[in-house]
């Protein structure tokens, strides 16, 4: 077991070096090994600007590794102390009492040591379970035994599960100190390293829309053997090493926006699908346009068109490119035209009624009311008009960004940029996973990815 080998060995180390050193100079490192403890986080905070000059930019050893130094330059020098204090008894001795009384202090010194050897490991073995239960943690949740770890991440793995079938985790949770989402954090990335298929789901989450449109993650997405590293379960020290993941951790503008995450929220939305923080905003996502829902539109909403006006609009609609458009929080949106658009066909013109032909007054008074023998009058009355048709959709022939809003009854404004560097403004709705948008008798209609 990890955790019984981690304490044999610092008994054995630390009760050799109290025997070799004696009882003084043990007593002087156990307070400088005390002492570095309760200072090391203070003063290593006034060291994380040298530690980054010095090239370092990974934000885990960002957090480990001020103390370190730190705590040894408090260790170092108070042991180092304990050697000048260990040189003056033993001239004391020397010059001051028999040589009797010298080999018995030294030797009661050398026994005294060892107590106090396993004292400092003792010390030692509680801080160095204060590092094992949260790194630990995070290396179990994303290790599997089939992966060709590192030594170092097998060896907080096991001493994690060995921590908590003993109970041990239990004490050490009451010195822990380390925030709540850093475990939070931990369940999530297990979660998604032994269920890759999630990894789709998590692009998808709300807060990270916008963040999945930087260059870097649409770089890894193209890069096959990236994917191939993730969706295979490779072993961390693999995934950590390569230079994709390097690169991100050293990015701390993206690792800022990531730290914002609502990461109750999130492991809701990766085991549900559902995020109760932004399910209200039904626009945020990816929409695409749907063509065959904006014919079928048009088609219920004037059921009498002609045959002509329908294949008119049928030409319409198929002249619409392929148009994917993003909504992210803030109000942003962004939209793409995936195909060139075919050029505009005119739109659907209004049905109008023909001219009712009327009798002519002089034949009907001397023949009577018949049928023959009319013709159309000079002032015709014209017939009350059919409603007017829906227009054919806007043909959208640029990308670029344009932004929603909230609007009147549940509804949104969307502008969406065209052609010739203007805007045009919808009024939208949502029924289902439809997101439908009208703007002067014309219809879009994008269909929820």
């Amino acid at each position: 077991m990890s955790i019984w080998l981690l304490a044999i060995v610092l008994l054995v180390v630390c009760g050799a070096l109290g025997l070799l050193v004696g009882a003084l100079r043990a007593f002087f490192l156990l307070f400088g090994v005390i002492l570095g403890l309760t200072l090391g986080s203070p003063l290593g905070a006034a060291l994380k600007g040298l530690i980054a000059s010095a090239g370092v930019k990974n934000p885990l050893w960002m957090y480990l590794l001020p103390p370190v130094p730190a705590f040894l330059i408090i260790t170092l020098v108070l042991f180092g102390a304990g050697f000048f204090a260990h040189y003056r008894v033993v001239q004391m001795f020397k010059m001051r009492r028999s040589e009797y009384d010298f080999l018995t202090w030294q030797d009661m010194n050398r026994k005294v040591g060892v107590f106090v050897g396993v004292a400092i490991a003792s010390v030692l073995f509680l801080v160095s379970c204060r590092v094992i239960y949260p790194m630990g943690y995070l290396t179990y949740q994303v290790s599997t035994e089939e992966a060709a770890n590192p030594a170092w991440i097998k060896f907080l793995s096991s001493a994690r599960h060995d921590m908590k079938e003993l109970g041990l985790d239990r004490a050490v949770a009451s010195m822990d100190k380390t925030p709540p989402a850093f475990f939070q954090g931990a369940d999530i990335l297990g979660l998604i390293y032994h269920n890759p298929a999630l990894q789709a789901r998590l692009a998808n989450y709300p807060y990270f829309l916008s963040l999945g449109q930087r260059t870097e993650f649409q770089e890894m997405g193209a890069d096959k053997d990236y994917n191939d590293l993730i969706f295979g379960k490779a072993s961390v020290g693999a995934f950590i090493d390569h230079a994709r993941t390097q690169a991100l951790l050293n990015n701390t503008e993206v690792l800022n926006e990531i730290k914002g995450v609502d990461l109750k929220d999130l492991r809701t939305y990766l085991e549900t699908g559902k995020s109760p923080k932004y399910d209200e905003e039904k626009i945020l996502g990816f929409w695409t346009l749907d063509k065959d829902a904006v014919m079928l539109r048009v088609r219920k909403m004037a059921p009498d068109m002609k045959a002509s006006d329908l294949n008119n609009l049928k030409k319409s609609v198929e002249a619409l490119p392929g148009v994917e458009m993003l909504s992210m929080l803030g109000g942003k949106a962004n939209f793409k035209v995936t195909a060139p658009p075919a050029a505009p066909v005119a739109a659907v013109a209004a049905p109008v009624a023909a001219p009712q032909p009327v009798a002519d007054p002089k034949l009907t008074q001397r023949y009577g009311p018949l049928r023959r023998g009319t013709r159309p009058a000079e002032t015709a009355t014209i017939l009350p008009a059919k409603p007017v048709a829906p227009a054919a959709p806007p043909i959208i022939s640029a990308s670029g960004d344009g932004s929603w809003k909230p609007g009147d009854l549940g509804g949104y404004e969307v502008t969406i940029p065209s052609g010739d560097g203007k805007t045009l403004s919808f009024l939208g709705k949502i029924e289902d996973d439809e997101l439908i948008l009208t703007m002067d008798n014309q219809t879009l209609i994008f269909t929820r990815n």
